[in-house]
């Protein structure tokens, strides 16, 4: 049987830039670093974009391909695969993180302010990750769009009080299961998506 090395590549892409990211954000959380673990997410997606973008989009994020999934720039049988990749990456990094003991307590609201918070940190997030999907981006400011998103997002989500996670495999890895996070985030990176896509009237 052949095996089909380039969606294996794309896969472990996935797997590989969600896993960095999470170890990031989580010896971050543990640490104590003078740069915010907000701007360290999102300079380390910033280079994955640039880095594995052409490889397989630099998706690292179970709501960013569920967005593009919703826009119909991805196949259900791929985008499964990235999402399984994803979360395989965040709870390798969960496990290596527990093995080094670099885990420190996450504190995160379920108040309504607060999912409201997350919600709209991820709309934004998707948001300009959409303005690059439809190509209303130039390809040299790509990174630095959703780089430059990510990190509003997580502002804006941290401003309302929420966990400002924007990740779903990304918590996982820090060890937070909260269905409702879940929830607020895979719905409002579809939000964010599709609110592009129809403001821009790009309905193809």
């Amino acid at each position: 049987m052949e095996i089909d090395t380039q969606n294996l590549k794309k896969y472990f892409a996935e797997f590989f830039g969600t896993f960095i990211l999470s170890i990031v954000v989580i010896v971050s959380v543990a640490g104590d670093f003078t740069v915010s673990t907000a701007v360290l997410a999102a300079l380390t997606l910033l280079i994955f974009v640039y880095t594995i973008g052409s490889i397989s989009g630099s998706h690292l994020n179970p709501g960013v391909t569920l967005g593009i999934f919703s826009l119909k720039k991805i196949k259900a049988k791929q985008a499964l695969a990235y999402l399984m990749a994803q979360l395989l990456g965040g709870a390798s990094a969960f496990y290596l993180s527990n093995f080094l003991d670099l885990t420190s307590p996450i504190r995160f609201s379920t108040e309504n302010s607060a999912l409201f918070g997350e919600f709209l940190g991820m709309l934004i997030f998707t948001f300009g990750i959409s303005a690059v999907v439809h190509k209303a981006v130039d390809d040299e400011l790509y990174g630095v769009v959703i780089g430059g998103s990510l990190l509003v997002g997580l502002a804006i989500a941290s401003l309302f009080g929420a966990g400002a996670f924007l990740n779903p495999a990304v918590m996982l890895g820090l060890g937070v299961s909260s269905v409702v996070y879940v929830f607020i985030d895979l719905l409002g990176a579809v939000f964010g998506f599709q609110l592009y896509r129809l403001i821009s009237n790009k309905l193809d």
